[in-house]
Protein backbone atom coordinates (compact mmCIF):
# COMPACT_ATOMS: atom_id res chain seq x y z
CA UNK A 1 0.00 0.00 0.00
CA UNK A 2 1.04 3.42 -1.35
CA UNK A 3 0.21 6.83 1.02
CA UNK A 4 1.50 10.20 0.10
CA UNK A 5 2.18 12.58 2.60
CA UNK A 6 3.38 16.55 2.63
CA UNK A 7 5.47 17.64 5.10
CA UNK A 8 6.45 21.50 5.56
CA UNK A 9 8.51 23.51 7.33
CA UNK A 10 8.39 26.50 8.55
CA UNK A 11 11.25 29.13 10.10
CA UNK A 12 9.49 31.79 11.75
CA UNK A 13 10.96 35.52 12.09
CA UNK A 14 12.54 34.41 15.32
CA UNK A 15 13.73 31.72 13.69
CA UNK A 16 12.25 29.05 15.26
CA UNK A 17 10.37 26.13 13.15
CA UNK A 18 7.10 24.49 12.79
CA UNK A 19 6.35 21.58 10.96
CA UNK A 20 2.96 19.96 9.19
CA UNK A 21 2.74 16.57 8.10
CA UNK A 22 0.08 15.73 6.72
CA UNK A 23 -1.42 12.75 4.72
CA UNK A 24 -3.03 13.62 0.84
CA UNK A 25 -4.86 11.34 -1.96
CA UNK A 26 -2.08 12.67 -4.25
CA UNK A 27 1.08 14.76 -4.30
CA UNK A 28 0.07 18.43 -5.10
CA UNK A 29 2.22 20.59 -8.08
CA UNK A 30 4.67 22.44 -6.28
CA UNK A 31 3.30 26.01 -7.56
CA UNK A 32 0.26 25.18 -5.36
CA UNK A 33 2.07 24.82 -2.19
CA UNK A 34 4.41 27.57 -3.05
CA UNK A 35 2.08 30.48 -3.77
CA UNK A 36 0.80 30.50 -0.26
CA UNK A 37 3.69 30.63 1.35
CA UNK A 38 6.02 32.63 -0.82
CA UNK A 39 3.18 35.13 -0.31
CA UNK A 40 3.44 35.08 3.32
CA UNK A 41 7.51 35.05 3.00
CA UNK A 42 7.03 38.33 1.00
CA UNK A 43 4.77 39.60 3.37
CA UNK A 44 7.05 39.39 6.15
CA UNK A 45 5.11 37.22 7.85
CA UNK A 46 7.17 34.04 8.09
CA UNK A 47 11.39 33.72 7.23
CA UNK A 48 11.62 30.71 5.04
CA UNK A 49 9.96 27.90 4.09
CA UNK A 50 10.45 23.97 2.90
CA UNK A 51 8.09 21.50 1.42
CA UNK A 52 8.42 18.14 0.12
CA UNK A 53 5.73 15.55 -1.24
CA UNK A 54 6.83 12.07 -0.68
CA UNK A 55 5.21 8.48 -1.46
CA UNK A 56 5.81 5.85 1.15
CA UNK A 57 4.88 2.22 0.80
CA UNK A 58 3.59 0.26 3.57
CA UNK A 59 4.57 -3.61 3.50
CA UNK A 60 1.08 -4.45 5.36
CA UNK A 61 -1.63 -5.31 2.93
CA UNK A 62 -5.69 -4.91 4.37
CA UNK A 63 -7.72 -7.16 3.30
CA UNK A 64 -10.26 -5.35 0.84
CA UNK A 65 -13.33 -6.49 3.56
CA UNK A 66 -11.41 -4.64 6.20
CA UNK A 67 -11.12 -1.44 3.95
CA UNK A 68 -13.59 1.12 5.54
CA UNK A 69 -14.75 3.77 2.70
Amino acid sequence: MIKFFLLVIIMDLDMSMRHTLIEVPACPAKEAIAKDFNEQQKAGEILSWSGMCVPLEFKHEVPEEEIKV
